[in-house]
């Protein structure tokens, strides 16, 4: 008897175990996307202020960027809202003269999505490979539309999934086809040192803090451009790329490791990467 009722109590025990750890992780999955990636904190009154659709009047002298946002399975939320936040704040603050950017949101990638849209962001996500493995992402679409003189920006995941091939894992979508990447365990804040060239594209010099997660560092085997190298040892790949562009067929790809997106938010910097990626003539 006393044996039947040892075994209910384990049973209970061992259950009650089992739900603690289901709600210990869901909470920590939420926390971890709503604290550690929590969106920019420059402005939290714009979601208010500006409408989900980004809608604006145009006039007859702006340069529009119409962009395509890849919000699906495996994209983080954070990062989504942190690049839509970083648009919206950009548009309201006309940091660029005569011009505005028109975004919408996507889980599915493809010729049909892409047709009207100048830029595709690939967000940071879980993983590079969920992005390549995923069906309703059509790698060869994408190639395609940067092929034909688009514009691709690709951050932490996005750069994984776009670079040539992730060193000692697997072949990436190969539309920068001048970057290898290597895999990076770092969560945090960390310093990245902006290049000339990449002064003279974002508009940032010196040694810059962002957010990273896991993000590659990438190098280059041909002739793409370095905006900004890691800047310490917290990622064991001091001087390796963290921004890097580099161009496919008449497109420009610009892929990041750290999260401009995200706080220490910069708006600026991951606008003007976009502007960058469009092949727009800015209007003066």
């Amino acid at each position: 008897m006393n044996t039947i009722k040892s075994l209910k109590v384990r049973k209970v025990v061992l259950v009650a175990i089992i739900l603690f750890l289901a709600i210990f992780t869901y909470l920590s999955i939420w926390w971890i996307d709503n604290n550690s990636l929590s969106h920019a904190g420059y402005d939290q009154n714009l979601k208010a202020s500006i409408p989900a659709s980004n809608a604006y009047t145009a006039d007859n002298n702006q340069t529009t960027i119409k962009i395509l946002i890849y919000n699906g399975y495996d994209a983080l939320p954070s990062s989504v809202n942190g690049i839509k936040n970083c648009l919206n704040y950009l548009n309201s603050h006309n940091s660029v003269n005569n011009l505005k950017f028109s975004y919408n949101t996507s889980d599915v990638i493809n010729s049909a999505t892409l047709s009207s849209y100048d830029v595709l962001i690939m967000p940071g996500g879980t993983s590079g490979i969920s992005y390549l493995n995923n069906p309703k992402i059509n790698d060869e679409d994408i190639k395609e539309f940067v092929s034909n003189g688009k514009g691709y920006v690709g951050i932490c995941a996005g750069s994984y999934s776009a670079c040539n091939y992730i060193y000692g894992y697997y072949h990436g979508w190969g539309i920068a086809p001048n970057v290898n990447c290597r895999v990076v365990n770092y969560v945090g804040q960390l310093s990245v040192l902006m290049t000339s060239s990449g002064s003279n594209i974002t508009g940032y010099s010196g040694i810059q803090t962002i957010y990273h997660w896991n993000g590659p560092a990438m190098y280059k085997i041909g002739p793409a451009t370095t905006l900004a190298t890691y800047n310490d040892g917290d990622t064991d790949y001091m001087n390796f790329d963290a921004i890097v562009m580099d161009n496919y067929g008449s497109g420009k790809v610009v892929l990041s490791g750290p999260h401009p997106e995200l706080e220490p938010a910069k708006p600026e910097m991951l606008g003007r990467m976009i502007i960058q990626a469009s092949n727009k003539t800015i209007v003066k």
